[in-house]
């Protein structure tokens, strides 16, 4: 007796992928994104494949809608999956974990108003963590250089800052009023 045993499931490991708060990402697409190998899409007419939510190491719900972050704005989230592949040709299963992680996004302590002199400058209140990026921006969208970062206003204005976290990418904008 002669057993052939062929893997007629080629899948790349999902593995961990990371997004921002307030994204949405899509499993089922990158899971369709990964069944190919050296560019060439597998013949999918009898290839099936459910992505369930682990609780633990145990299966939950089933997942067919795009996963977002269940945390608050300012928390990281990392959630693990389970996908299941069959192929119902040759029956045979693949099963993989996919964990998504969700970055909370910077959370700046900058005041929402402030007080100036007209065509008077006055220096911005940039926050120092080393470990973020933060830009200033005139409501034109013109940046503000400099350090210390000077703004002298003829007139009322919001202005905004951005703040982007250098390891993740993940960034928030906040508004102040200056007047």
């Amino acid at each position: 007796i002669t057993v052939k045993v062929s893997n007629t499931i080629k899948y790349t490991p999902f593995g961990t992928k990371s997004f921002c708060y307030g994204e949405s990402v899509s499993i089922r697409d990158t899971v369709n994104r990964l069944l190919r190998h050296n560019d060439n899409v597998i013949a999918k007419s009898g290839l099936k494949y459910n992505v369930y939510l682990l609780n633990g190491d145990s299966r939950g719900i089933e997942i067919t809608q795009n996963v977002k972050s269940s945390k608050s704005r300012h928390e990281s989230d990392t959630t693990r999956y389970l996908i299941n592949i069959y192929d119902e040709v040759s029956g045979c299963e693949k099963r993989d974990t996919a964990t998504i992680i969700f970055h909370a996004l910077p959370d700046a302590k900058v005041v929402e108003k402030i007080e100036a002199c007209q065509d008077v400058a006055i220096t911005l209140p940039t926050p120092t963590n080393q470990e973020f990026n933060y830009v200033w921006k005139r409501s034109a969208g013109d940046k503000i250089e400099g350090v210390p970062t000077l703004l002298a206003l003829s007139a009322d204005e919001t202005i905004t800052l951005t703040e982007e976290n250098k390891l993740t990418g993940c960034q928030d904008t906040f508004e102040v009023k200056v007047t």
